[in-house]
């Protein structure tokens, strides 16, 4: 796998992207989190995307205790649908009538 984005979000930022935008979803209700990353990888080989590498980079992370959850996009609408949750902050802090922007 090849990292291609990395990106970071706060409790804050995700309630108000489930708050303001029909359809939204908290991905881990059962664990909530002062902080989040999103990160997207591509495949290096051919077959495309491998999950059962970043279940395993992930499951390597919470063993090690550097995350407490997590969850790997099930297919490309799963995580197009993970990714919009950080890529949709500034349209729900418009929405919430906030005068700056989360970049």
């Amino acid at each position: 796998e090849i990292l291609s984005a990395f990106e970071f979000l706060d409790r804050a930022s995700l309630d108000l992207v489930i708050a303001q935008l029909k359809g939204a979803k908290d991905p881990l209700p059962e664990h909530p989190a002062p902080f989040y990353l999103v990160i997207e990888t591509a495949s290096s080989g051919e077959g495309g995307h491998d999950r059962a590498r970043l279940d395993a980079y992930l499951a390597a992370l919470m063993k090690e205790g550097a995350a407490t959850a997590g969850v790997v996009g099930r297919d490309p609408t799963h995580a197009a649908a993970l990714w919009n949750l950080r890529e949709r902050i500034s349209l729900a802090l418009k929405y919430a009538g906030a005068v700056y922007k989360y970049d």
